[in-house]
């Protein structure tokens, strides 16, 4: 049986930047990723909150991943491919080598005041990495 390392990570829904989950995965390495909680993304005093799968409305425009759903959580991995959640309940196994990374998936809208970027966005989501040789 492989020994299973599991990291917790509190993705912060103001931080523009992607944050890194502070694991760089090896070659060797399988890492096991899921996401929980909720926080509010895009004009939280109207839209309110959601889960790591955001709202369930395809971003467009200005938003970091188009074609995601606006308000997800977004994950980088290490051939800077970035992953999008499509569900609060999702899990991802990735096995490609380097940093794994995390942002939500938001931008302003000049069509829209409320919609101000990250700099209205509160809350967090709690990622949880279980890494394996």
């Amino acid at each position: 049986m492989a020994d299973i390392v599991k990291i917790q990570f509190n993705v912060q829904a103001s931080d523009s930047n992607w944050q890194f989950s502070g694991v760089t995965l090896a070659p060797t390495e399988t890492a096991v990723i899921s996401a929980s909680g909720s926080w509010g993304v895009i004009d939280p005093p109207k839209r309110g909150y959601s889960g790591p799968k955001g709202y369930g409305v395809v971003a467009s425009g200005n938003f970091r991943k188009p074609g995601a759903f606006e308000g997800c959580l977004l994950m980088q991995i290490g051939s800077g491919d970035v992953i999008a959640f499509s569900r609060d309940d999702e899990t991802f196994t990735i096995h490609t080598p380097g940093r794994i990374s995390f942002v939500a998936n938001d931008g302003g809208d000049p069509r829209y005041p409320s919609h101000k970027g990250y700099s209205n966005n509160v809350g967090f989501l709690t990622v949880t990495i279980e890494i394996s040789k």
